[in-house]
């Protein structure tokens, strides 16, 4: 029987499909770059959203423990990084790749873009595998009840 996509997961997909969505129809490329640094903000800064939000259960514990009144990278790295050292990596990437050289830079290489999406769907799909329908994090305990 297959279950039903955890909600925060089903978001984090829909976002991401939103960024290309917005390269796909708002701008063109010449093969190497997209044309208006305009969209390509836009894109990365949605993107970069898909990442939170596939992170978010993990983050509401990190919100309390670090005193924060909402998410934010400190937050995000903070509860990564207490599950997984290597994924902390990829976040730091994406974050890189999709908030700064996409959603502040505008850089408009499409390499830039292929790198950040590529590091989005693993970090959705590792918290897809970590996180419960709920909001919890798995544990060898935790069952997903959806």
């Amino acid at each position: 029987k297959k279950q039903a996509m955890k909600p925060h997961i089903k978001e984090a997909y829909r976002y991401l499909e939103n960024a290309n969505a917005i390269l796909k129809e708002k701008t063109t490329n010449d093969g190497k770059h997209y044309n208006d640094k305009k969209y390509v903000r836009m894109a990365g800064h949605t993107a970069y959203h898909a990442v939170l939000e596939a992170l978010s259960p993990l983050m509401k514990a990190a919100i309390k423990e670090l005193g924060k009144k909402h998410e934010d990278v400190q937050v995000a790295r903070h509860a990564v990084g207490k599950v997984n050292k290597k994924m902390l990596q990829s976040f730091n990437s994406s974050y890189d790749y999709l908030h700064i050289y996409m959603g502040y830079d505008g850089q408009t290489l499409l390499q830039t873009k292929k790198t950040g999406f590529i590091l989005a769907k693993e970090i959705i799909e590792w918290a897809d595998e970590n996180t419960t329908a709920l909001g919890g994090i798995k544990t060898k305990k935790t069952r997903t009840k959806v």
